[in-house]
């Protein structure tokens, strides 16, 4: 999940399968910008390229936010202490 969270810092589009536990986590939880897999057959090149700025916008600052140390800290410290 590194490099979607590289993706999302960069403010980049991103396409994963939505029957995952990554679909819930981003798009649902965290209310980020996803795109499900299953458009890519029916889509053309320039629908794929495009991502409204907003949209990159939004995933910028919850990515952001979300990987800043005071939200990994906590998360890191029930792999050490459980």
């Amino acid at each position: 999940m590194g490099n979607i969270w590289l993706l999302l810092i960069l403010g980049k589009k991103i396409y994963i399968c939505e029957d995952t536990s990554m679909w819930q986590h981003f798009r649902q939880d965290l209310n980020l910008f996803m795109y499900p897999v299953s458009e890519l057959g029916s889509i053309t090149l320039e629908q794929l390229a495009y991502f409204p700025e907003e949209q990159a916008y939004n995933n910028i600052h919850i990515a952001e936010e979300y990987t800043h140390g005071n939200h990994v800290v906590p998360q890191w410290r029930k792999v050490f202490e459980d």
